[in-house]
């Protein structure tokens, strides 16, 4: 549960006052205090209820996806940049999902997919349209949920470890203009749970970044 602690702290900035409000958390016999200052730090009170938030899901997959897409939203609502919302969402999908070791993002710059933010370790950086998992998604526009990537054609392998990979289009004004990729190291990780709880997660960022004026590069 949460409830707000007084008295409120009071921080200057020149002739403008915010007001800071220490907010007590229990979790169990765990108590914390979090302090919130209105305006810049309302990302950072949403990234910090996300991290106690406990998803598991190892949970019935449809209540499990419907928290997490909740998280996604609460982490974007409030925040138009893309670059931003994409990092942390990279990070929610890697701390939240169980056996992955790579969730991310490419954009769309002429035809290459140019690597943006991500979790997990270092990636290919560009990958034309039509090659590998990604460049099928996004030439296709069409979710690829591949349970063996070494038996895809033309699979790219960025991470010798990843042995399924699951790779969803991102729209704007009805045209591709990325992708979201998870990989994992085992074989068929992915299902149509994840294909409909990720499908739920990238509508998100659809409608809560501003993609009007974004560009690759």
């Amino acid at each position: 549960m949460f409830s707000l602690c007084s008295p409120s702290q009071e921080r200057s900035s020149g002739s403008e006052s915010k007001r800071a409000k220490l907010v007590h958390y229990e979790a169990g016999n765990t108590p914390m205090n979090v302090t919130i200052v209105p305006g810049a730090f309302l990302s950072l009170w949403k990234i910090t209820l996300w991290s106690i938030s406990m998803l598991n899901d190892s949970q019935n997959p449809a209540d499990f996806y419907k928290l997490l897409v909740r998280q996604a939203a609460a982490l974007t609502e409030d925040e138009p940049l893309v670059l931003p919302n994409l990092s942390n969402t990279a990070a929610l999908l890697g701390e939240s999902l169980s056996g992955i070791n790579w969730s991310g993002y490419y954009l769309l710059k002429d035809d290459i997919l140019i690597l943006g933010p991500f979790w997990g370790r270092p990636a290919c950086i560009r990958i034309p349209m039509g090659k590998g998992v990604c460049g099928t998604a996004a030439l296709k526009d069409e979710i690829q949920c591949v349970k063996d990537v070494h038996a895809f054609p033309g699979h790219i392998a960025c991470d010798s470890r990843s042995r399924s990979e699951i790779v969803l289009p991102i729209h704007y004004a009805g045209k591709v203009i990325g992708v979201l990729d998870i990989d994992s190291p085992e074989l068929a990780r992915f299902d149509e749970s994840d294909v409909q709880g990720l499908s739920e997660f990238v509508k998100v960022l659809e409608q809560n970044c501003d993609w009007s004026g974004f560009r690759v590069g």
